[in-house]
């Protein structure tokens, strides 16, 4: 197994030990070679005008080069957070 695929299932071990600690508030939605998909069930403020929401999605596009380059986090729901952009991408900061 490749380092890439040891990260990737630690990484899928530690959201699942989320689930259980968070009671399900993160949840695991789909796992493909590329992709992560989560569902956060918390509160989040939705956009400018303090619109909230109970959940948002969240997609981990894991490029070929993870965990020694940065995955792209997109919030497929829109939330209003200083570090996500209009597009749903996270910024990650300048070191990953």
């Amino acid at each position: 197994m490749s380092a890439r695929d040891l990260r990737i299932k630690a990484d899928i071990d530690k959201i699942e030990q989320l689930n259980k600690t968070t009671s399900g508030g993160v949840v695991l939605k789909s796992v493909t070679k590329d992709r992560l998909l989560i569902d956060l069930k918390y509160k989040t403020v939705a956009n400018s005008s303090g619109n909230i929401i109970n959940s948002s999605t969240v997609e981990i596009q894991l490029g070929s080069k993870y965990p020694f380059a940065e995955p792209k986090v997109i919030f497929k729901t829109n939330v209003f957070h200083p570090n996500v952009y209009g597009s749903g991408q996270v910024c990650l900061g300048t070191k990953w």
